[in-house]
């Protein structure tokens, strides 16, 4: 996602995240935690992705992925490679989101 924010409407401002999708707020609201994962890209979605925003800076996905199987090295600033991150994300793009069995 861009964290450039542009002028939208009136005393409002747009973003667009890495799906398209427009984020307007307030431009003088004061934003506590990223609104996309640092890691993923993906919406952070609830107070979850929120605790786990604070400790390792991404979602709580990506924190049981990436950040506390490799919670020293994550600590001292590893991150996945881009190639690692486009495998998990493709993983999750394929996954079905409802069974019919």
């Amino acid at each position: 996602m861009s964290d450039k924010w542009e002028n939208y409407f009136g005393d409002r401002v747009m973003c667009v995240s890495f799906m398209g999708i427009k984020l307007i707020r307030p431009a003088n609201m004061e934003i506590k935690i990223s609104i996309a994962c640092s890691i993923c890209g993906f919406l952070m979605r609830g107070m979850e992705d929120g605790f786990s925003h604070e400790e390792y800076e991404c979602c709580q996905e990506c924190a049981y992925k990436w950040a506390q199987p490799n919670r020293l090295k994550w600590k001292e600033g590893w991150r996945p490679t881009s190639i690692e991150k486009q495998k998990y994300l493709d993983s999750i793009m394929n996954q079905p989101t409802i069974m019919v069995r």
